[in-house]
């Protein structure tokens, strides 16, 4: 009975996987053109892009840390040092770059 168990043949599986595309996080934008400067930034980043809907901002940990809509700068200045992630909502889509705070 123990033979039986243990045979390798009998635990392996096969899985089967396919990649139909890669992207990352820069990748993800569409059509849409935005720009954040200056990067790297000391506190406020400005935000250029054609009808801006909604601007969130995220922390390395995926923490929402500003969410602001009517304004195209973002005031990093109270957060900590560290690379951020800000998700752009226009009436074309989204786009997702990084910010880097020093």
């Amino acid at each position: 009975m123990w033979d039986l168990l243990f045979q390798p043949s009998l635990l392996q599986r096969t899985l089967k996987l396919t990649i139909l595309e890669e992207q990352g996080i820069d990748d993800m934008e569409g059509s849409v053109s935005v720009n954040l400067y200056p990067n790297p930034t000391s506190g406020l980043v400005v935000v250029s892009a054609e009808e801006i809907e909604q601007i969130d901002v995220f922390d390395n940990s995926g923490r929402l840390v500003i969410t602001q809509q009517g304004s195209n700068q973002i005031d990093l200045t109270s957060q900590v040092a560290g690379t951020f992630v800000v998700r752009v909502s226009t009436k074309q889509g989204i786009a997702i770059r990084r910010v880097v705070k020093r």
